[in-house]
């Protein structure tokens, strides 16, 4: 899987990056708001969707009874309990900040998913 990984990695280095790719590259998908009720649901939010700040510190992880779920090319899924509180599952991704070559970046797809499924669940 490492040497896909590198290949993959190494095409993508050489492609141009187009301005809407750039643009999106720039767009916050993380919000500092905790998770503490409904998102908001206007239109707007939809076109922009953010993650809301979870509840949980990840310093509580009790990583003695969490266990990797599956992995891919993004990175991997463990099962995990913050103390007391669990299962959840938390997504590691490979990547922690944003690639400068052309590549889709994990993280940020998987927070504007999620804040779109918040947002549809709350709007219906």
């Amino acid at each position: 899987m490492e040497e896909d990984i590198s290949r993959l990695r190494r095409a993508e280095e050489i492609r141009v990056l187009e301005k809407a790719q750039t643009r999106a590259a720039t767009v916050a998908f993380c919000d500092d708001i905790l998770i503490s009720s409904p998102p908001s649901c206007p239109a707007a939010d939809f076109k922009r969707p953010r993650l809301r700040r979870c509840l949980f510190d990840p310093t509580t992880i009790d990583w003695s009874h969490s266990t990797r779920v599956g992995g891919g090319l993004d990175g991997y899924i463990w099962k995990v309990w913050f103390g007391a509180d669990g299962p959840y599952a938390l997504n590691v991704f490979w990547d922690a900040n944003q690639p400068d070559f052309y590549h889709y970046f994990a993280a940020q797809s998987e927070c504007q998913n999620v804040a779109l499924l918040q947002m549809l669940e709350t709007a219906i």
